[in-house]
């Protein structure tokens, strides 16, 4: 009836050619006949019809029907008492099978392919390496259950986990066993999880390994019907294992021998450290681990006893920890995040995400937090945490930072390798048990397969966004993903072939779109688009002079004349060479250069830039350069972007340092003989001479500038070619004007020796950083044997009897058995002894 009403009212859509039962509830029939609409209610419908034209224009017309477009646009509502419908989960091996079969012919059989270069057709082949998804699709495609006590995919039946009876979660410590055997962590007891940990480190088994545990499975039946999950846990449990199934990709021939089949996603990885670290810090959050669950957890482990809850009349209180920051300090921390400016195409507006009046950071997405976690993290704590909790942090943030550059190598990721082992062992002795996540067999999976670019689950999690942004009908999603996917197919199989259209596969990226000018001369090859509303003014004598030095001495092709002059100086026995140099250059290079050209020695450009600039100059607001976007300091006042930080290499005291500074002007500049251009950036740069205007952070590696003070007033100027973009974060410990300066590596720059010409420039990619050589290493010498913060008092307290009911309710909810599928929550029963809460054996051992 609400569709009948819509149409009646509004008229039917043209486009509209498919009748749809879309969940209308028809009101002469109960919920069991609308299950099965028959044509026989023809009559009735009418007979409907009939009295809603002769309702038109009266009052109670129109009430149920404006709202009936919601019923075409949602998914159509279930009935009352139906069972929502259940995830794919195990079952994707069904919608797996035509691509098996594919990829089967693909290995075995391949297909005939036409080759371009040799003007003849072959069998070309092909092979799937590996896998990219996220955790919980991991157990889908591989088998293995990555819930529980076992639910490490690459440690699989050597996982070591402790259930928390307090928190009803699963903790993956026992990261001592991938030390060094001679190490000393390995028998110290109380700062751990209460046991010496003298096991060999795991050893990855192979796909032929892997085979022959599942040669003894029972393979289950497919399907969500009660009958078959009742068989399949059944069947589950027989096996005493967290095998799932065997996984459908097992029947390519090559399967078992790939090094990696399915790979840990570094994206999810961060996004779930850098949450879980923020609301422990901040103790703010469902991420927070640092809960009084988690401490009467602790209290049972008999871990940590200066941070268990204290009993004060009849209510506990819970004893602020290390790790957590007063609300003065998330205060701080808020009012940093908020200040935050990155530059154009670094990250989001990260600032949206405070909330200063409940001293809370929420609502980031996965690339907040990945850039969070790497750039700002060492930035955000320096001067609130203690040393060696402040310290461990900025080691974590830069071994992310190490893992997801762009370029990796074999024996730095061997450091890591090793480095990763005692950051988590340190954060074992620091946070709650439940703290942790799945990384250390991030250095193991990078040195096999490549870099985390082409392993990380960022492309495909947009391209999914984009899927969803095809539905137009929610009743059908399916139906609407597909008829643009193949719109999309169609039209970039017709753009490939149109070379002289604009397409987004020949359209240069947002900050590489540059105006390139033809020039024999280097200075005159400019590869810089200035844009922004253009200033016409004139230039004094004294300024042209000056920038027209500046480009004679910076010009790769003058430097023999240079060299050729100072040469007469000194045979001429002048006492100030360099100062005479400055002044009399410039007359001395445009006669001599006058002469060669009128003999034909030299090209026009030359006699150009000898003859001076022209003393009008143009003035721009931004200039796109070397795949940066650069903005002047008076354009991005009122922007969210900060674009106007530079640094160029230079030298000082005959030692090349790095020159940093802010953008006052873009300038273009025109030598009229033949109308050459040149643009230059008028800088402030910032004193670097001593300490009190540099500082480096021996945690971090980060350095300080003090932007009050400048120097180089004299030299404001540098060709825009030569610049690359930094930006500056203000320093939490020093305050001021002190501020951390953070370089930046433009996006889409690989050290590859190929460039897919075809890459769409539409395609957003996640921030990294190139090779990084210059971070600090992981130190083992810290001192935590008090977890207590002093200077705090304790948190709220907490009733006793609501403690106490609230953990006894709990605990009831647990089921019997302990095994996880895809359907279900493992949990321990509550008649297990605390015998059962650790692994047991010779080499790992309790008091």
């Amino acid at each position: 009836m609400e569709v009948m009403k819509s149409h009646l009212c509004g008229g039917i859509v043209e486009s509209y050619t498919r009748w749809v039962y879309h969940g209308e509830r028809f009101e002469d029939s109960d919920d069991n006949e609308n299950d099965n609409i028959v044509l026989d209610e023809e009559n009735s419908e009418s007979d409907d019809i009939q009295e809603m034209l002769n309702d038109v224009g009266t009052a109670n017309f129109g009430e149920n029907w404006r709202n009936s477009g919601e019923h075409n646009r949602d998914i159509p509502n279930k009935q009352e008492g139906e069972a929502s419908p259940k995830c794919i989960g195990n079952d994707m091996d069904i919608f797996f099978r035509p691509l098996i079969d594919e990829l089967k012919e693909f290995f075995d059989t391949g297909f005939e392919t036409y080759d371009a270069a040799m003007g003849e057709k072959f069998m070309l082949r092909a092979a799937l390496l590996w896998t990219i998804s996220d955790f919980s699709a991991y157990a889908y495609l591989s088998g293995w259950s990555t819930k529980g006590y076992k639910a490490c995919p690459v440690c699989l039946d050597e996982t070591t986990s402790v259930y928390l009876r307090n928190g009803l979660k699963y903790c993956y410590m026992g990261h001592r066993r991938f030390l060094p055997a001679d190490h000393k962590w390995r028998r110290e007891r109380k700062p751990f999880d209460g046991k010496r940990d003298l096991r060999q480190p795991v050893r990855t088994l192979s796909g032929e390994e892997i085979l022959q545990q599942l040669q003894e499975f029972d393979q289950i039946e497919f399907g969500k019907a009660p009958e078959l999950l009742k068989e399949k846990r059944r069947k589950c449990m027989q096996n005493q294992s967290n095998w799932l199934k065997k996984s459908i990709f097992f029947e390519l021939p090559y399967w078992s021998t790939n090094k990696i089949r399915h790979n840990l996603d570094i994206m999810h990885i961060v996004k779930n450290v850098c949450e879980i670290l923020l609301g422990t810090v901040m103790g703010t959050g469902q991420k927070n681990r640092d809960t009084w669950q988690a401490r009467e957890d602790l209290k049972e482990m008999r871990l940590r006893e200066e941070l268990h809850l204290q009993t004060q009349g009849d209510s506990k209180v819970m004893p602020t920890a290390c790790y957590t920051l007063s609300r003065s300090e998330k205060q701080k921390l808020c009012q940093f995040v908020s200040s935050l400016k990155f530059p154009d195409g670094f990250a989001s507006n990260i600032s949206h995400c405070v909330k200063p009046k409940e001293c809370q950071i929420s609502g980031m997405k996965s690339h907040d937090y990945h850039v969070f976690l790497q750039r700002l993290l060492p930035l955000a704590i320096k001067g609130m945490l203690p040393k060696d909790v402040s310290q461990t942090l900025v080691e974590l943030s830069n071994f992310f930072r190490k893992i997801c550059s762009r370029t990796l190598y074999v024996d730095e990721l061997d450091a890591q390798e090793k480095n990763i082992v005692v950051i988590l062992c340190k954060l074992e002795k620091i946070f709650p048990p439940n703290f942790f996540d799945v990384m250390v067999h991030l250095p193991a999976e990078a040195k096999l397969a490549s870099p985390a670019q082409y392993r990380w689950m960022f492309p495909f999690e947009r391209k999914m966004g984009q899927y969803k942004g095809y539905v137009h009908n929610r009743a059908r999603p399916e139906g609407c993903i597909v008829e643009r996917y193949l719109d999309d197919e169609c039209l970039t199989f017709i753009s490939r072939y149109l070379h002289n259209v604009p397409t987004i596969f020949n359209e240069p990226e947002r900050n590489t779109k540059r105006f390139e000018a033809a020039g024999k001369l280097s200075i005159f090859s400019g590869m810089a688009r200035r844009f922004g509303a253009a200033t016409f003014y004139c230039l004094s004598e004294s300024k042209l002079m000056k920038i027209h030095l500046f480009i004679l001495k910076n010009c790769e092709e003058i430097d023999d004349y240079i060299r050729m002059y100072k040469e007469l100086l000194l045979q001429q026995n002048v006492s100030n060479v360099e100062q005479m140099q400055d002044l009399e250059f410039p007359k001395w290079f445009e006669e001599r250069v006058t002469y060669m050209h009128a003999q034909g020695r030299c090209c026009d450009e030359l006699l150009s830039l000898a003859k001076g600039l022209d003393f009008r100059v143009i003035k721009y607001p931004g200039c796109n350069v070397n795949r940066f976007r650069f903005h002047t300091k008076t354009r991005e006042v009122d922007r969210k972007t900060q674009n106007s930080g530079i640094m160029v290499k230079g030298e000082h005291a005959d030692v090349e340092i790095n020159f940093y500074g802010a953008i006052t002007d873009i300038l273009e500049v025109e030598y009229s003989f033949t109308q050459s251009r040149v643009v230059l950036f008028k800088c402030d740069w910032w004193d670097l001479k001593n300490s009190s205007c540099l500082k480096i952070d021996k945690q971090s590696n980060l350095s300080s500038i003090n932007l009050s003070k400048k120097w180089y007033i004299d030299q404001p100027f540098v060709f825009a070619s030569q610049a690359e973009q930094v930006f500056y974060v203000k320093d939490m410990r020093l305050g001021g004007h002190w501020h951390v300066v953070e370089s930046v590596c433009p996006r889409s720059s690989y050290a590859v020796l190929e460039k897919d010409e075809h890459k769409s420039c539409e395609e957003e990619e996640a921030y990294q950083e190139d090779y990084l050589e210059d971070l600090i290493g992981v130190q083992e010498n810290v001192d935590l044997s008090n977890l207590k913060r002093g200077d705090m008092l304790a948190d709220e307290a907490i009733e006793t009897g609501i403690l106490n009911s609230d953990s006894s309710a709990k605990r009831a909810r647990k089921m019997d058995d302990f095994f996880v599928d895809d359907d279900e929550i493992q949990q321990l029963s509550s008649s297990e002894d605390d015998s059962e809460k650790f692994v047991e054996s010779d080499d790992y051992e309790s008091d």
